[in-house]
């Protein structure tokens, strides 16, 4: 027993309220007294009795966090789960087969010729200004007699020469706008670029021919064919002010017009489904009723997000919905149920924000051209001209009903203005590919940035996988240059304890085929990257930590293994700054390829310790009666009622527990416990096992608040610590 626990005459005090009462302890054999103190657990047992995964890890020792499926999709800035299958953002990544993560192909051009001459002649076109293309405006659409794409003409793939041939020239102030197969004819409209009304149409049986509409009411600007479920077809067209009108050839008379909506509305969308007429502008949707002789406002939530760009380029998927964009979002109107909401973006951050330009599919999965909104401000001013066009396009895949959106190529040359697929065979003998059609206006993608001299139309093409396969099986669509990189940015995660400190101890992962010439870099950033705790920063940002000196720099990533390219289960992986405190984490990844034989993700793992607060716990027994002898002489001011009552009071209060030693503690008496009882000549003499466990240190140094360098050892302090109440 130390000098001070013998010199005082209780073994030790509780208080609370401004009232204080000391308590022996019970002895037992050898004179030891029932006294013990101890750790409480940090992280409570639980009990799991599901299949095995990196859950079933005992949380006491380490927390896993896994990353093994992607299929979530991009555009979550956090994630509040230790297995997300969802990411922040990425370039040329495809995560929507489950448990692999796919680097994706390289993009190429097509070219155009004007009648028999080869793709490398000199008579070789791109498909005229940008200002000829707006948005909501370019197709790419296979037909039975062939392939065409609409751009500042209409465009068809001549097979065997491997290039666009123009065969229709429109007339000056004239664009082809939308097209269509029916009667055994394909027919384009053909409208005013400036005004965007229409003109009139054009149609063709061989695709090469054509010829000029020359009946009245044929200022149509999109079209879609009704009845096919009944086998009676019928071809109807809209104008630019909501009249609608059906045909069954194309030198027929139109018959009467039911207008849809109010004339003052700006058509953008015509879309049939299950034999109802759907009409999409750019305030609203309407669909046609059941008789054909009037119409009907489905959607009244788009009046006050008005814009040019609203309803464009509606695709109706195999789940039966319809995807279009409205406000900036890819919106999912339900016909059936007669609902809409946005799906993507689906987190609101200032990575995706912008809007969808267009959408096409290719029969099984949905694409779509996201452009950001992003500026790049004062960088252009390093350059040689003032130029502050900024045109950065995402493509996405995706599939709604399954999951989320996958970023598998992008541009940073120009403005995304239409997609389409053509299938296998047409415009590529073995698979399928995507058009996407680009409105370029710059030069450069680093400084000086230069606005392009040409200003022209391209068809920027992405070679897709064959049905059943991905990026990484299928080496017809696996083309990546030596030069060429993918990334991904993963969700910031906590483990569900924001404000927890946690330390990294190992990181694992497997890759299919890595090799010197086909490997994974891997990186991490700390808490969120914007605060001053970031390890090792100064003054907060966007910071990352260089693991061989510690330091921070900008502009570059914390590698653990370069290259990342085998399974390691190694500790001591990070040095430095790296074995410090984290509260917040992420990853990136960027590949390197200098083949056509991907290797894709298949797991990441981290094991994390977890560091909450540690609290003392004491377990006790003392003693409750009358008369008691003091430690030093004398006997006990309380009796054994004021004892026992003040015991049993102060589980319901913020008591202060003043330890054998002297060192004062806040606590809350956890458990009461009758031990037994004996009697005595001045009352019963009973003993109670109490349980204590600390709430706030007092004594000790140990900050309430912290902020500051996360470390392991210091820390600086927002506030003192609490001092004890004099009681």
């Amino acid at each position: 027993m130390s000098k001070a626990a013998r010199q005082r005459p209780y073994d030790i005090f509780l208080g609370f309220g401004g009232d204080k009462i000391g308590f022996n302890l019970a002895t037992g054999e050898g004179d030891s007294l029932a006294y013990q103190q101890s750790l409480a657990p940090a992280i409570a047992p639980r009990v799991d009795n599901s299949a095995f995964t990196f859950s079933s890890v005992p949380p006491e020792i380490k927390v896993p966090i896994a990353f093994e499926d992607w299929t979530g999709g991009v555009s979550f800035t956090h994630s509040s789960v230790n297995a997300p299958s969802v990411y922040n953002q990425g370039l040329k990544v495809d995560g929507s087969t489950a448990g692999k993560l796919t680097p994706t192909g390289d993009t190429h051009n097509y070219w155009s010729v004007d009648g028999n001459a080869l793709p490398n002649d000199t008579s070789t076109i791109y498909f005229g200004s940008h200002e000829q293309l707006p948005v909501g405006y370019g197709r790419v659409v296979h037909t039975s007699v062939g392939t065409f794409m609409l751009m500042n003409d209409v465009w068809r793939w001549e097979v065997h020469g491997s290039y666009w041939e123009r065969v229709a020239n429109l007339a000056d102030g004239y664009l082809p706008l939308d097209i269509v197969e029916y009667g055994g004819y394909v027919w384009v409209s053909c409208v005013e670029k400036s005004t965007r009304q229409g003109g009139f149409y054009i149609y063709s049986s061989n695709g090469l021919g054509w010829v000029q509409s020359a009946v009245a009411n044929d200022d149509q600007l999109y079209y879609c064919v009704r009845g096919q479920t009944t086998g009676n077809p019928i071809i109807w067209g809209i104008d630019y002010q909501g009249n609608l009108r059906n045909n069954t050839a194309p030198a027929a008379v139109w018959s009467g017009v039911v207008t849809v909506g109010t004339q003052n509305e700006t058509v953008t969308g015509l879309l049939e489904h299950m034999d109802t007429i759907y009409v999409f502008k750019t305030n609203g949707i309407y669909k046609l009723n059941a008789a054909g002789t009037g119409s009907e406002d489905v959607w009244v939530g788009a009046k006050n997000i008005d814009d040019h760009r609203n309803g464009n380029n509606p695709i109706l998927h195999t789940d039966g919905k319809i995807y279009v964009g409205y406000d900036g979002h890819l919106m999912q109107f339900d016909p059936v149920a007669n609902t809409i909401m946005p799906i993507f973006p689906v987190d609101s951050n200032n990575i995706y924000s912008g809007r969808v330009n267009a959408i096409t599919t290719d029969g099984q999965w949905l694409y779509l051209a996201f452009e950001f909104d992003w500026t790049f401000g004062e960088q252009y001013g390093a350059g040689t001209y003032d130029y502050r066009d900024n045109y950065y396009t995402h493509v996405l895949k995706g599939d709604p009903s399954i999951g989320g959106w996958h970023p598998i190529s992008y541009s940073q040359y120009g403005s995304m203005r239409g997609l389409g697929v053509s299938p296998a065979g047409t415009t590529n003998s073995t698979n399928p590919e995507l058009h996407m059609l680009m409105a370029y206006n710059r030069d450069q993608t680093t400084p000086p940035f230069m606005p392009s001299l040409s200003n022209q139309l391209h068809d920027m093409v992405l070679t897709l996988p064959k049905l059943g396969e991905d990026w990484s099986t299928d080496p017809d669509a696996a083309s990546l240059s030596q030069t060429s990189t993918a990334y991904i940015w993963g969700p910031w995660v906590t483990l569900g304890a924001a404000n927890i400190d946690k330390y990294l101890a190992s990181v694992q992962t497997i890759i299919d085929n890595a090799s010197d010439g086909n490997w994974w870099q891997l990186y991490w950033q700390f808490d969120d990257g914007i605060y001053d705790r970031t390890l090792g920063a100064v003054g907060g940002g966007q910071v990352w930590i260089d693991p061989d000196t510690g330091s921070p720099f900008t502009d570059a990533y914390w590698p653990l293994e370069e290259p990342f390219i085998k399974r390691t289960n190694d500790g001591n992986i990070m040095t430095g700054a790296s074995q410090d405190r984290w509260r917040s984490i992420r990853y990136f990844l960027q590949y390197y390829s200098a083949s056509d034989t991907h290797a894709p993700i298949r797991s990441i793992a981290m094991d994390s310790a977890m560091l909450p607060d540690r609290v003392r716990v004491w377990n006790m027994q003392v003693v409750v009666a009358n008369d008691q002898e003091l430690r030093g002489g004398g006997k006990m001011r309380e009796g054994a009622t004021r004892q026992r009552n003040f015991l049993f009071e102060a589980p319901n209060k913020k008591v202060t527990f003043y330890d054998r030693n002297g060192q004062n503690f806040i606590v809350k008496v956890q458990d009461i416990q009758s031990s037994g009882t004996l009697r005595g000549e001045s009352g019963d003499r009973e003993m109670f096992t109490i349980t204590l466990s600390e709430l706030v240190p007092n004594t000790l140094t140990t900050p309430l608040l912290s902020w500051g360098e996360g470390a392991w050892d210091n820390g600086q302090r927002l506030s003192t610590p609490m001092t004890a109440p004099n009681v």
